[in-house]
């Protein structure tokens, strides 16, 4: 049986993106306006996949954008 390969922990923002549900614009636009939470790596921008569970879980119980 094949093993599935644990999840990463850092995203790119387009996969941030494809996880909400949203165009990357718009995932990009959380990023820089400070929203969604990212780590820079180098030139790299991620955003950890605990600060998108805990941002979509805020949303669902009526946070704000």
């Amino acid at each position: 049986m094949a093993e599935t390969a644990p999840e990463r922990p850092l995203l790119t923002v387009e996969e941030a993106a494809e996880r909400l549900g949203t165009g990357k614009t718009l995932a990009w636009e959380l990023v820089w306006d400070g929203v969604l939470l990212s780590v820079h790596l180098g030139r790299c921008v991620r955003v950890p996949l605990r600060a998108l569970e805990d941002w979509t879980d805020q949303m669902a119980t009526g946070g704000q954008r």
